[in-house]
């Protein structure tokens, strides 16, 4: 990788740490209209905390299978599995460094959070194996014809 992908690993973790916040809003958003419309603001807090981590850990895996996909197959000269674990490791510190300016520092150490981002970096590893795959099929120089045995 050059000097210039670790900004563009930098920028697709600050991307999909503000995808996965969209996810947890949309997610509070489309329950307090369309499930349970009207509560207090407490229950909308306990509706937060049991069912925003589960939108996000499943959203999370996804979102990081498609950079790691588009990553693969956007840049032939990049290895796209030290890109993924580049964008994932950038990922990590926007995270708990978030999780830590909001005062919550136990939660960027809890076995949820560790589960949460290991699946994260298989779905990166997974979407840049997937790309890159893709990429080596769609390659015509990997298409050689073998030349017919001599006699």
């Amino acid at each position: 990788m050059r000097g210039g992908d670790y900004g563009r690993a930098a920028l697709t973790a600050l991307i999909l740490a503000a995808a996965g916040l969209a996810v947890g809003v949309l997610t509070l958003l489309a329950s307090s209209l369309l499930i349970e419309p009207g509560p207090d603001p407490l229950a909308y807090r306990r509706t937060a905390q049991g069912l925003v981590p589960w939108a996000v850990g499943i959203a999370g895996p996804i979102l990081f299978g498609l950079a790691g996909y588009r990553a693969a197959r956007r840049r032939r000269d990049r290895n796209p599995f030290a890109f993924a674990a580049c964008f994932w490791a950038f990922y990590v510190l926007i995270d708990v460094g978030a999780g830590i300016m909001v005062g919550q520092r136990a939660a960027g150490l809890s076995p949820q959070t560790g589960l949460l981002l290991l699946a994260n970096l298989i779905g990166a590893l997974d979407g840049a194996w997937l790309g890159s795959a893709r990429r080596r099929r769609s390659d015509p120089r990997t298409h050689r014809q073998a030349a017919a045995p001599a006699g």
